[in-house]
């Protein structure tokens, strides 16, 4: 497999890449047309923001099964069609998460101090001390958009400075010290918002004229995070009405910034304007840029070599070693659903339930091995995939303490049902529609059928398995005292089970359904 590596990233990426078995074209500034013409050669590439993965790109991507983002965001990846393309979109938010945080609270302590301007002024021979009064950063409250890893780690480090700490995230703020308030207290009582969101539909602009209009006229504005989600062009028009008496800016909606923005930044920082830029560093160190390396570099070796996911933007995931805890239960999931296909076929949708102590992002997982085992399709594109055909899949979970596995499969008003769990390792049938049928072993060929519960039939089944010379290694039955009818799986180790012995058995006069299924 090829791997390319489209932007620069840690120094020995393409070395650790080629250790596991890979090939590797490093190719750092390659340009979007030779990105075109020469992308369909790689199973997988690294980029960071440089590099814009668009639609087009993607189309002629055809082996291509991840991008690796060394970095955040991934405003850059045209996720959606990607995701499409059933290519694994994944990221590395743990290589430089201090990196930023630092800087962040680096361009706090220069805004409230006017650090740049004092430098610049005094470079210029103005020896300012008596009007450079700063402000202390002591006893401010400080509201912090987007409470995730950046958010968190911010809040950290600024425990010691005596600040008061506001939150406002989507997801419910429970550490740090955060006070949780809603988006308008914030704006309204900060001295200083730090903004830490990745570029959404929704973030989209989040700090606009009206929301600055909100913020104190003492307040400072900080974005680390993505361009996009301030208005530029609404806060310099409010900085240079004296509207906000600061402002410091990592990130931009377009980069690199254009002469016509930089001109007018530079107007307004020599009429005194509090305003900070830095070009998009917050997350360079050097000590930052070799984790996200070695990060997005691992993150390709466990998908290509040995499919496991890890910090995916497009598809569910566990952390790795709870990924390998998982493997039994994923060869559940998967001989379930292919159970059910072989036995009633795919209708409408699916339900899936779990019983015992799955995560939540367990559970993700294996609903989507589901899907995708149901669909035939990607892990990646299974639910775009049944979006568009108007499959159903609803999930839900069962307060149990034993773990297991249930799945239906729903066409119109009927619902097939089969259940299973493991044991030692091993996954195992315990019932199908409500009969129960022990523990089978869900692998190998499998004969099942339901029949009327009266004396001789088992003794004819096996008559007729026999006369084929089928060994049977296990069989497990479970009645239904109301419909008077029985469910029986038989393990089948020896001999093949074929059409004409199917046929055979299905013309017993008891018997009301024979399948044949076959598991890996």
């Amino acid at each position: 497999m090829r791997i390319l590596i489209a932007d620069a990233v840690s120094a020995n990426a393409a070395a650790v890449l080629r250790e596991a078995g890979l090939e590797v074209d490093e190719l750092p500034t390659i340009s979007p047309n030779d990105l075109c013409q020469k992308i369909s050669r790689y199973d997988g590439m690294i980029i960071r923001s440089r590099t814009k993965i668009d639609a087009m790109v993607l189309k002629l991507a055809e082996r291509l099964k991840i991008i690796g983002r060394a970095g955040v965001g991934v405003d850059n990846i045209d996720v959606e069609a990607a995701t499409k393309k059933n290519i694994l979109v994944c990221n590395a938010p743990r290589g430089n998460e201090n990196a930023v945080a630092e800087h962040t609270i680096g361009l706090m302590f220069a805004l409230l101090r006017r650090i740049p301007f004092a430098d610049s002024k005094l470079k210029n021979g103005h020896w300012l001390k008596s009007s450079l009064v700063g402000r202390e950063l002591c006893g401010k409250k400080v509201g912090i958009i987007g409470c995730g890893r950046i958010g968190r780690l911010v809040a950290q480090r600024l425990k010691n400075f005596g600040v008061d700490l506001l939150g406002y995230d989507v997801v419910p703020v429970l550490e740090g010290g955060i006070r949780r308030v809603d988006l308008d207290t914030l704006f309204q009582e900060s001295d200083v918002i730090t903004v830490h969101v990745s570029l959404t539909a929704v973030t989209a602009r989040l700090i606009n004229a009206e929301t600055i209009q909100k913020m104190r006229p003492s307040a400072f504005l900080i974005n680390t995070s993505r361009g996009g989600v301030v208005d530029e062009e609404a806060l310099l028009r409010h900085l240079a009405d004296g509207r906000l008496a600061g402002a410091a800016l990592d990130v931009f909606e377009e980069e690199p910034l254009c002469k016509t923005r930089c001109d007018t930044i530079k107007i307004l920082q020599d009429r005194g304007v509090n305003i900070i830029v830095t070009p998009h560093v917050a997350g360079q160190t050097e000590e930052a840029e070799e984790r996200i390396g070695e990060n997005i570099v691992q993150t390709l070796i466990l998908y290509l070599k040995e499919g496991i996911i890890r910090d995916a933007v497009n598809a569910p995931y566990v952390e790795t070693e709870r990924f390998r805890h998982l493997d039994p239960y994923r060869l559940l999931a998967k001989r379930l659903t292919g159970f059910l296909r072989q036995f009633c076929g795919v209708g409408d949708g699916i339900e899936n339930y779990f019983e015992g102590d799955f995560t939540a992002e367990e559970r993700g997982v294996l609903e989507r091995i589901v899907l995708r085992d149901t669909l035939e399709v990607g892990y990646v594109n299974a639910a775009l995939a049944a979006e568009e055909r108007g499959f159903f899949c609803h999930s839900f979970v069962k307060e149990e303490k034993q773990k297991k596995i249930g799945l239906r499969f729903i066409r119109g008003s009927h619902a097939v049902e089969a259940v299973g769990r493991v044991d030692e390792g091993v996954p195992l049938l315990v019932s199908v529609n409500g009969y129960v049928v022990g523990g089978t072993p869900l692998g190998g060929q499998l004969l099942v059928f339901i029949n009327e519960d009266v004396p001789g039939v088992f003794a004819k089944v096996l008559g007729v398995l026999a006369g084929q010379n089928l060994n049977i290694s296990r069989m497990q039955s479970g009645n239904n005292p109301t419909t008077n009818q029985a469910c029986a799986v038989v393990s089948i180790n020896r001999g093949e089970l074929s059409p004409e012995v199917i046929a055979q058995i299905g013309s017993l006069p008891e018997i009301k359904l024979v399948r044949k299924i076959s598991l890996p």
